[in-house]
């Protein structure tokens, strides 16, 4: 069975450095014990050889602190490239001030990988501070294991949207093209409801709203025609005329 290689005196000896952090694990070995500020594991840069565990194995984490912050320890799990911390939470534990030796046995993913980090994350009220162990998840001799799902990267642009303008009609021009179909609208330039206007009904000899009586029907010569006004001066003459005849 493969274990998990915990050398003792490199926590030991790191112990001095992390006194400087407010937090950092001493097992499994850290990738570093100073500059813990900084998602997603502080400012360390993988250097040494990873910690080798089995795929669903059971294993025993230590971490001290040295500053204590009103707030919880998360531990999570990156199967690649420091990403998936979110996705992958294994145990959260509540920030003592009375205490700063902390022990938490968790079980690993069972699923390989050879480029996976355990992060221990400190979340006080604002902020926070990380100390990452790099692992590796190896199957034994003859054990077929799954490999881990990869984490991807979020888009860091929150994602794009379509324009929907096109499939929603035009907007606007739509309610436009309604009004024309329908000849209503009594805007500028427009028409009545039954789309005519009254100088086109004159236009046409139809009748003008002033020749109408009351019961709607018309009466009189048109106005505007001055053949009724020598009609009336030219009727007496027409008439002394035939008298003498």
């Amino acid at each position: 069975m493969i274990t998990g290689t915990i050398v003792g005196a490199v926590a030991l000896l790191a112990a001095p450095s992390i006194a400087s952090a407010h937090a950092g694990l001493l097992q499994p070995p850290p990738r570093t014990t100073d500059s813990l500020i900084g998602a997603p594991c502080g400012q360390g840069e993988v250097t040494g050889p990873r910690t080798v565990f089995e795929p669903g194995q059971t294993i025993q984490v230590q971490w001290e602190q040295y500053i204590s912050h009103l707030g919880i320890f998360r531990l999570a799990f990156s199967p690649n490239d420091d990403e998936g911390f979110d996705d992958n939470v294994l145990a959260t534990v509540d920030d003592d001030p009375a205490q700063q030796l902390y022990e938490l046995e968790i079980t690993l993913p069972s699923c390989t990988c050879d480029d996976c980090t355990l992060q221990l994350y400190q979340t006080p009220g604002s902020g926070g501070y990380y100390s990452c162990a790099d692992i590796e998840l190896r199957a034994p001799e003859g054990m077929s294991v799954p490999q881990c799902p990869q984490a991807s990267v979020g888009d860091p642009e929150g994602g794009t949207t379509g324009d929907t303008s096109d499939e929603s009609g035009g907007g606007d021009e739509a309610d436009v093209d309604t009004d024309e179909e329908m000849g209503g609208g009594t805007g500028l330039g427009g028409s009545d409801d039954d789309g005519t206007s009254d100088d086109e009904e004159s236009e046409d000899g139809g009748e003008t709203p002033a020749s109408r009586s009351a019961s709607g029907c018309a009466f009189g010569p048109r106005s505007g025609s001055p053949g009724w006004l020598l009609t009336l001066l030219l009727a007496p003459s027409v008439r002394r005329r035939r008298r003498v005849g």
